[in-house]
């Protein structure tokens, strides 16, 4: 099976394909306006017509034209994200390569529940790859070390060398920012795949509930980030008042 060419086809951003018809060459263009839910198509510059973009709940899309003896058809297969699309152009029901179209669908996703549908559309990230990634790799963790150590140096040399002293605040305090909102990106997403695995449920109290874990995921991700802060807060405590 030859598989289509990728077009990083994103609004405001466009593909161009040449295919033979009646012995010369055209081009055939791909275009997605902003905002908008179909997909334009050219021949040479001018408007062939439009397709229905592709979405996560019907992720397969085809629009066909006669252009004199020819048929021309354009293909487009959701990569599981808004207005990003595998594509391709056929003439006469073969593309580049001989690509035949019951192939290229063969490449089209799972359509989505309403549900998950909603909550892609909602976060704007892949939430099934989001909660494949391990909550605490080791790389996380060394960092999470450094930025803790660095609050402790700072503390011991506040008065010897503020400015270093200010930097590793401020470094320590990103960083558990970065990684409390790297949590709270996983748990959401884990929730959201749990929630979609519930079909017992209806769609908006799915929707109505991953709300809820929403806020109280990213409420416990801030605290979380002012949790490791205490135990040196306690320790300058002690140093300055004796």
């Amino acid at each position: 099976m030859n598989e289509p060419a990728l077009a990083e086809v994103w609004p405001l951003s466009s593909a161009r394909e040449t295919v033979r018809l009646d012995g010369r060459e055209r081009v055939v263009g791909i275009t997605v306006p902003f905002i908008s839910r179909s997909v334009r198509v050219t021949l040479d510059g001018d408007i062939l017509g439009t397709v229905q973009a592709p979405t996560l709940r019907a992720p397969w899309a085809t629009g066909s034209w006669q252009v004199a003896r020819s048929l021309v058809t354009v293909a487009l297969v959701s990569q599981g994200m808004r207005n990003r699309f595998h594509y391709a152009v056929l003439v006469d029901g073969r593309g580049s390569g001989g690509t035949e179209l019951d192939a290229i669908h063969q490449l089209a996703p799972a359509p989505l529940s309403r549900f998950e549908a909603w909550t892609e559309d909602w976060t704007y990230f892949r939430m099934s790859e989001v909660a494949r990634q391990p909550l605490a790799p080791p790389w996380v963790r060394v960092w999470a070390f450094a930025a803790e150590a660095a609050i402790l140096v700072a503390i011991i040399i506040r008065f010897e060398a503020r400015v270093l002293g200010a930097l590793l605040l401020v470094f320590s305090a990103l960083s558990f920012l970065a990684l409390s909102l790297r949590t709270w990106r996983i748990a959401l997403a884990r929730s959201q795949q749990w929630l979609a695995r519930r079909d017992d449920l209806p769609d908006l109290w799915r929707l109505a509930l991953l709300s809820i874990l929403f806020v109280l995921i990213l409420a416990l991700a801030f605290a979380g980030a002012f949790v490791p802060w205490l135990g040196p807060a306690y320790i300058s405590d002690q140093l300055t008042n004796g």
